[in-house]
C-alpha cells in the first residue's frame, strides 16, 4: 500500500506534525487510555481544520462487562460486585499465563465514565457532532438517566470535528 503505513507510538505524544491528517479512525481504544486530556489534545493537534475523528469504543468500565474479561467471567458487573482480586482469580484459573495487578488501571482499564470522555473531547477543542451512548440491550432511555446511566452504557459512538 502506498498511502498507508503503520506506526507504533506512545498515545500521549504522536510522532506527526501539526495538522497532518484529514481524519483519524479509532476502534475500542479510548477505554484503555489513562490520560484522556493529553490524547484528545494530541488528536486535535494532528488533525487539519475541518478534520474528523470517528470512533466507537467500549465496554466502558461501569457497564456490565466493563472488566473486559468476559471470556473468563460471564457474570455482569462482577468487577463492581466482587472486585479486582476475584475477577483476576477467575481469569488466572482459565488462562495459562497468570497476571497480577494492583488496580484496574494496571490491567489497562481507565475506569472513566461517559461524562469524562465527553469533557476531555470538548476541552481539547473538538466540535462534538455526535457523542452518543451505546446502550446495553437497547436501554437508551435508562442510559440517559443521571447517576445510573453509566451502568447501562456499553460504549460511545462519536464523530468529532476540528473546527475550521
Amino acid at each position: 500500500m502506498r498511502n498507508c503505513r503503520f506506526v507504533h507510538a506512545a498515545s500521549e505524544l504522536l510522532p506527526f506534525p501539526d495538522q497532518a491528517f484529514d481524519a483519524v479512525f479509532s476502534t475500542n481504544v479510548f477505554e484503555h487510555v489513562m490520560d484522556l486530556d493529553i490524547v484528545f489534545s494530541e488528536l486535535f493537534r494532528v488533525l487539519r481544520p475541518g478534520g474528523v475523528l470517528l470512533s466507537r469504543f467500549g465496554p466502558l468500565f461501569f457497564s456490565p462487562h466493563g472488566y473486559h474479561l468476559y471470556w473468563a467471567c460471564q457474570v455482569p458487573y462482577a468487577h463492581l460486585l466482587c472486585g479486582l482480586d476475584a475477577v483476576l482469580a477467575l481469569r488466572n484459573a482459565r488462562c495459562d499465563t497468570p497476571r497480577t495487578a494492583t488496580s484496574w488501571q494496571s490491567l489497562g482499564l481507565n475506569g472513566r465514565r461517559y461524562c469524562d470522555f465527553k469533557r476531555s473531547a470538548s476541552s481539547a477543542g473538538f466540535s462534538l457532532e455526535r457523542f452518543d451512548r451505546i446502550p446495553v440491550r437497547q436501554l437508551r432511555w435508562l442510559a440517559s438517566i443521571r447517576g445510573i446511566g453509566d451502568l447501562v452504557t456499553f460504549g460511545i459512538d462519536c464523530h468529532l470535528r476540528r473546527p475550521r
